[in-house]
Order: structure tokens, then sequence, then C-alpha cells
């Protein structure tokens, strides 16, 4: 289980994120739903060690070691998720280097993950030469590649049409069930949150404080068909009247 604890974040005389506090449970995904700039990327950040809170902490429970809670970030825009002069075998690579010294045993470790991910026929491409779904889902390959003890995900569907968006959605929802990491998704998207989330936190604006939490209990696998039954109905009307808070 991972713990966020009181996280309070500023820049300057500008308060951005205020007293934020919830559990992640191991293998559950959490969606952070909110207005833009309401600082659910600050959050991201912080929990990935790239920036600083003022206060609060970020607590890995069950850990075997003492070392810092490791992420695997993709980010909103597939055109700047992956370094345009490498492969897409490259690009995922390039997450194991620092790790698996062995090339024989980094090769190996690559050939897995584009199996896995379907990539065969595209790995010795750029990124420029594959559609913006698979430049997104050879994103996922990098972050996979990396073995995190958690998904940071920042709106990695929003950039992309409406339909390539539902197919990489499915994607990672069958790459997720088969190892169920513990993920943190960013999304504008209620039909998103309630398709991949089994928690879904409301946002309020700056300064940002969470308004409510809203359990998924939809069964899983998910499927699109779900999004119209009753129970879906339900959430997205609590999600509907609770962000009407963002128009006062």
């Amino acid at each position: 289980m991972i713990k966020v604890i009181g996280i309070n974040k500023s820049y300057g005389t500008a308060a951005i994120l205020q007293n934020i506090s919830f559990d992640i449970s191991d293998g559950q995904i959490v969606a952070l739903f909110g207005p833009n700039g309401c600082g659910k990327t600050t959050l991201l950040k912080i929990i990935a060690g790239l920036d600083k809170q003022d206060s609060g902490e970020i607590k890995q429970l069950n850990k075997s070691d003492d070392s810092d809670l490791s992420a695997g970030l993709v980010f909103q825009d597939h055109r700047f998720s992956l370094l345009p002069w490498m492969t897409i075998r490259g690009n995922i690579e390039l997450a194991l280097i620092s790790r698996v010294k062995s090339k024989p045993e980094r090769e190996e470790k690559v050939n897995q993950i584009i199996n896995r991910l379907n990539l065969g026929k595209h790995q010795y491409k750029y990124p420029y030469q594959v559609s913006g779904g698979l430049s997104q889902l050879s994103a996922f390959g990098r972050a996979l590649a990396l073995n995190p003890d958690i998904y940071l995900f920042d709106e990695p569907f929003s950039a992309l049409d409406y339909q390539s968006a539902l197919k990489l959605q499915q994607q990672f929802l069958a790459l997720w069930e088969k190892d169920k990491k513990s993920t943190i998704i960013v999304t504008h998207s209620i039909d998103e949150a309630i398709l991949l989330a089994d928690q879904i936190i409301i946002f309020s604006g700056l300064p940002a404080k969470i308004l409510d939490i809203i359990s998924n209990n939809i069964p899983r696998p998910r499927s699109l068909e779900q999004l119209g039954g009753d129970l879906s109905q339900r959430i997205r009307q609590k999600i509907i009247s609770i962000a009407q808070s963002f128009l006062i």
C-alpha cells in the first residue's frame, strides 16, 4: 500500500495543493479528476520524486528495503514521450540501460516487452513513423521496462483521437490485468475514470483539496459495454454533481 499523507505545496505565494491524503492499495488504479491547473500533475511529480512538497509525506508500506518509491511515468503528449532519434525498440531499451548492464539480458527483456505489446512489426521504426496510439503504447512499454512500484499516467490518452484512445485504454487494461501494478492516472474524462479506476478522487480548483473519493465497484475485467450500465450511470451522476462546484 502507498499512503499519500497531508501533502501541501505552494509556488511562492500561490497555494497549489492543500492537505492531500489518500491510500492506494496494492494493485489498485486511482483516477485523479478535477479542473485544469488544479495541481494534479504537480502531485504526480511529487510522488515520482521530481518535485518536493512543502509538508506531508509519501509512504510505501510493507516494502522489503529502504529504497525510494520507484515510478514509471507516461506523459500526456505522445509526440514528446519518446526520443525521436531512437527507434521504438531503442526507446524501450533506454529505460533498462542503468539497471541491466548485460547487453544480452537487456535485449531479452526488451524482446519480452515488445512481444507483450505486439510491437514486433514496429520495433525498428522511429516514433514519427508510427501512429499516436502506437507511440503512446511504446511509452507504456518504456514504463513497463522499469518494473516500478507504481505507474503514474498524466492524461496518457487525451492527445489521441477518440477511437485510438478507446483502443489504447483496452490495451492498457489487458496489460494491467497481467501484473495488477498500482497506478495513478490523471484524467478529464468521466468515462475513462469509470472504465479504468477503482477509486476516483475529485479535486477542487486551486488551492486543490479533495472534494470526494468515489469507490468504483464495477466488476473486472471491464469492457466498454459496462459504461452504459446502471452502476456506471450512478457513478457518472455523482461525479457530475460534485464537478458542478468547479463552475462556482
